[in-house]
């Protein structure tokens, strides 16, 4: 009887998701083995050499798998997955799909290599399948999963959402049976141990809307009250005194939930409890909608040392009309108020610019508002992800700014393309010129004078431009300096 399961996360060594998949398999009896294939590089994607296709080949088809589960979280490697499919393929190996690409667009993720998949939270989906598999039956009506039948498509029942997230079971921080192939080599040891910082969520499910977001989607398909749920605080800290213990080397928690917990029984509970059994900096996304006094000064005394605010533009009509995002100017800079005076050491904005929705006049509305958030800050700036499913990619068509065919050829271009995509593109020399004004505001050298430069673009475009290369090294010094101080535990909390 086959009990050996392989799982894929590509570019992704953290693994929060597969984790659980993991935990859920081994508590039913089966051998689980996990491969980090390639690290991740939110710059440049990761190419898959000829010599790391041949040491998967080999490490999976030495450890003859039931089958391979291969999770596809977006559509940014498909190239990469598409490879390892055909891989899988070719050895006769079954393999499953999953993730929020292939529940969103299953008929793409056919048409990428996929020839099963398993949709929503898969946790109790993937022992069904596994157990179906292994002793012979019919999977056909496996919850959760999607098939291609004669080129129709199956869709089974999702089983429901569980109501607490401490119901899907307690992922292991880390594992003998998880690996790391990249760089034309074999690490067989789990790349968590190995790291300074440690990453997990504290929630599922988001209560916004965005338009450009997956999250919406997905809550949509299970028309579920209860789609935002959170941990329990003591489930929580287990999984992170657990990786307390494990990584040696660990200094610093990254907590990737859309929108962290605020209610105030639970922040009260994990305050107190953070600080006294983990003790090391944490940081999280806010939005600026839940953005309170008393909630940031907690987190602040339990060790927040860096949180991420996600305004995505200055412009309330891109905000309202393009992104579904509906706080006011006023509100934004309420909550920067707030940041600044809680004292969280590192504010960081997040904005989507330069983008086919925004028009010059918007781009100067993103400069004026970063002009008027509280410092000391600094900018995360990137452009616009299209996301295949999200409401954005109707947008998009029904605006005029891209055909169907040409939205389809950006989403499932070379990963290069769509990586290009990601980041932003330079559309002219007037939008570029505010773009770097933008990006000047976060140092306190540069900040007064675009007021300057912004009052003729024309005489100052040269100096803007020598500003933003020496405003790039400061950008290092910044990040190296608050990184050398969670190394040598400058901003741990200290205990009462």
């Amino acid at each position: 009887m086959n009990n050996k399961i392989v799982l894929i996360s590509f570019c992704n060594p953290k693994q929060i998701g597969v984790k659980y998949l993991q935990a859920s398999l081994e508590e039913n009896g089966f051998e689980v083995l996990v491969i980090a294939l390639k690290k991740y590089n939110s710059k440049k994607p990761g190419r898959l050499t000829g010599t790391e296709l041949r040491l998967l080949e080999e490490c999976i088809t030495e450890f003859k798998p039931l089958f391979v589960g291969i999770s596809v979280n977006t559509s940014f490697n498909l190239e990469l997955v598409s490879i390892v499919a055909k891989m899988l393929d070719n050895l006769g190996i079954t393999s499953l799909w999953g993730g929020v690409f292939p529940t969103i667009e299953p008929d793409k993720a056919f048409e990428f290599g996929a020839k099963l998949i398993i949709a929503g939270e898969g946790e109790d989906a993937i022992v069904e399948f596994a157990k179906a598999l292994r002793s012979g039956s019919n999977i056909s009506d496996v919850p959760n999963l999607i098939r291609k039948v004669d080129s129709k498509i199956l869709s089974n029942p999702l089983l429901p959402l569980k109501k607490s997230v401490d119901d899907y079971g307690m992922p292991k921080p880390c594992s003998k049976n998880r690996i790391l192939l990249d760089n034309d080599k074999i690490q067989r040891r789990d790349p968590n141990l190995d790291s300074y910082g440690y990453e997990l969520s504290a929630t599922r499910g988001c209560p916004f809307q965005c338009s450009y977001c997956s999250s919406v989607c997905l809550k949509r398909m299970y028309n579920d009250k209860n789609f935002v749920r959170h941990r329990s605080v003591g489930h929580l800290l287990s999984e992170l005194s657990e990786a307390k213990r494990q990584i040696s080397k660990l200094r610093f928690v990254h907590f990737w939930d859309e929108i962290f917990p605020d209610k105030k029984e639970w922040i009260d509970e994990f305050s107190k409890r953070y600080r006294s059994e983990i003790g090391l900096p944490f940081e999280v996304w806010g939005h600026p909608l839940r953005i309170n006094e008393y909630t940031i000064k907690k987190l602040v005394q339990a060790g927040l040392y860096e949180i991420t605010v996600g305004i995505q533009s200055g412009s309330e009509r891109v905000r309202r009309e393009v992104f579904n995002r509906f706080e006011s100017e006023k509100q934004i800079l309420r909550s920067s108020e707030i940041l600044s005076s809680c004292g969280v050491p590192n504010v960081v904005y997040d904005f989507m610019l330069r983008h086919p929705f925004e028009t010059l006049d918007d781009i100067k509305e993103t400069y004026t508002l970063c002009m008027k958030l509280k410092p000391p800050f600094s900018l995360q700036l990137h452009g616009l992800g299209f996301l295949p499913g999200t409401d954005i990619c109707n947008k998009a068509v029904e605006s005029g700014i891209y055909t169907k065919e040409q939205l389809e050829s950006l989403m499932y271009g070379t990963a290069d393309e769509v990586y290009n995509s990601f980041w932003g593109v330079s559309s002219d020399e007037e939008r570029d010129f505010w773009f770097n004004l933008i990006y000047l505001t976060q140092f306190p050298t540069y900040r007064n004078k675009t007021k300057i430069y912004a009052s003729n673009p024309e005489k100052y475009k040269a100096i803007t431009q020598r500003s933003v290369k020496k405003a790039r090294i400061l950008e290092k010094i910044r990040y190296y300096y608050k990184k050398s101080k969670i190394f040598f535990r400058l901003c741990t909390p200290i205990k009462e």
